[in-house]
């Protein structure tokens, strides 16, 4: 099962009622709910406590909300087998060389690690739109296997410097549709903010594209800060975050991020619903 060091079972008591004491009861509580449901049985899936207890930390151990996200989980997978695959890092190195994608990993200060990502470094001539939502997956799919990053939840930070039109064309409504569920529906991971960051003139039409698709919780998580770091500190600590957004680390390092891949990668393809 998932464990917690002693500082972070606290903060998971206080932030998502979560107690040990009654975790094997909530695990099969919600065993004999999808079971009711008629979810068990996703062959494809590895649904143990540790996968279980994902979820429900999601849910703030809310049993029947647990159930409907579960559901959810499982017919995004039906609905895009192509793009919830893991993306091995060992067959990607070239996207991750990039640095269009990388993740913080500091753990000071109980924060939340920080997915950034740089739109001027996706390079379109070589991927796809989905490739792009495949590596979001596997980013989430990692991160999830991590104990404090279920309770502490994810930022994500946007950088839109150089976004041309190319970029604009790959905001079709399945790409905005399949991120946002990934964002707000369908993934067991908490949202703590989507930053975005260095957008241009005209930046509300392109938000006007993801708007409608949006729950009410997550646009208010939604925060368009331009260069004002000030701003984007009172979210996210300067001590966390690259001097490009005013921070007090180096450039972005990917290095890290991309150790915990390849450590992660023989244990996500030993499941059978991950990929390759």
């Amino acid at each position: 099962m998932h464990h917690l060091p002693p500082e972070w079972a606290e903060k998971a008591r206080l932030e998502l009622n979560e107690d040990p004491l009654q975790t094997p009861a909530r695990l099969e509580e919600l065993r004999q709910r999808l079971q009711e449901a008629g979810l068990p049985g996703h062959g494809d899936l590895c649904m143990d406590d540790a996968f279980y207890l994902t979820f429900l930390r999601a849910r703030k151990f809310d049993v029947e909300k647990t159930v409907k996200l579960v559901r959810r989980y499982c017919e995004m997978r039906r609905r895009y087998p192509d793009v919830c695959r893991f993306a091995a890092a060992s067959k990607h190195r070239r996207f991750h060389e990039t640095r269009a994608v990388t993740v913080t990993l500091d753990r000071s200060h109980f924060e939340a690690p920080v997915i950034i990502a740089k739109i001027d470094y996706f390079d379109l001539s070589h991927i796809t739109t989905m490739y792009v939502v495949r590596q979001y997956y596997t980013v989430l799919e990692t991160c999830a296997l991590d104990p404090m990053t279920q309770v502490s939840g994810l930022h994500l930070i946007l950088d839109l410097q150089g976004i041309n039109l190319k970029h604009v064309r790959m905001i079709t409504p399945t790409f905005v549709s399949t991120v946002v569920s990934l964002t707000q529906e369908s993934y067991p991971m908490r949202c703590r903010g989507v930053h975005v960051v260095n957008q241009p003139f005209g930046f509300e039409a392109i938000y006007a594209l993801f708007k409608p698709f949006l729950a009410e919780k997550l646009r208010r998580k939604v925060h368009v800060h331009g260069s004002d770091w000030r701003g984007l500190h009172e979210h996210i600590p300067a001590a966390v975050l690259p001097h490009l957004y005013g921070g007090r680390r180096q450039g972005i390092d990917n290095g890290p991020w991309l150790k915990r891949l390849e450590a992660v990668e023989e244990a996500m393809l030993a499941c059978p619903h991950h990929g390759c």
